[in-house]
């Protein structure tokens, strides 16, 4: 698991630091990274050549770009990593909101604080990696992780799951009715059933208007507007209670 720390403060750099080493100690049985940066800017320029990282703890309150606004640059790079806020005040709830934050740190950085957000984040994540389906196939069966899948749909009884790599993969035609068959992702609270034949992924929803939805690979799905609207507040409930604390 990588995680990312960003502050400009070099009080609270080194603090993370030495906190950071002793969480990791603390669990010698887990395969946790972190690096610190002390810009937005260096914390995005290594996301451009790396990759993603699995959490962001960021600071709010930064020179330059501030913490919000590289939320934002993150989630419109497509990275879907949990972002935990660092700040003196939790007056940033409504902005955190719009890059879907999971959790705050109120400063001065308690240790305790920090190693229970830090825990309850990294059980969540292995959780979700952990998630499988078997997908019966005509080609035979196919393991599909729950975080790849964009939304899944019915059409002719077959059930056609489309993927975030951009890819599909079709069931064979299902005897049961669709909300049975796609009942291991309902227990998923990141799934939720549109209509009678249409699940999607919250999780790796950008936006949605009036007759589209957007995922995070810019894939667009148009919708009803009726359609859309029960969508938007599933959505918006969502990030709001699971991933804004």
């Amino acid at each position: 698991m990588k995680i990312a720390l960003c502050d400009d403060d070099l009080r609270y750099r080194t603090q993370l630091f030495d906190l950071m080493n002793e969480y990791i100690s603390s669990i010698p049985d887990e395969d946790i990274h972190f690096s610190i940066y002390d810009s937005a800017e260096e914390l995005l320029n290594a996301v451009e050549k790396t990759g993603h990282f699995d959490i962001y703890i960021l600071d709010i309150i930064m020179d330059g770009m501030n913490g919000i606004d590289l939320g934002l640059k993150l989630r419109a790079l497509g990275k879907n990593g949990k972002i935990i806020y660092l700040t003196n005040s939790i007056e940033f709830a409504l902005d955190a909101f719009k890059v879907r934050a999971y959790h705050y740190i109120l400063k001065p950085i308690k240790k305790d604080e920090f190693f229970s957000v830090l825990d309850e984040t990294t059980n969540i994540i292995a959780s979700h990696n952990d998630k499988s389906l078997l997908v019966k196939t005509k080609e035979g069966t196919v393991k599909l992780k729950h975080d790849s899948i964009l939304y899944a749909e019915l059409c002719r009884r077959v059930i056609t799951y489309h993927l975030v790599n951009g890819t599909d993969v079709d069931s064979i035609t299902i005897r049961t009715p669709f909300s049975v068959a796609v009942r291991d992702l309902t227990q998923d609270n990141r799934f939720v059933l549109c209509g009678t034949s249409l699940l999607v992924n919250l999780h790796h929803i950008t936006s949605i208007e009036n007759d589209m939805i957007t995922f995070k690979n810019t894939y667009k799905l148009y919708l009803s507007k009726n359609s859309c609207r029960k969508i938007r507040s599933v959505w918006y409930d969502f990030w709001f209670n699971k991933e804004v604390l």
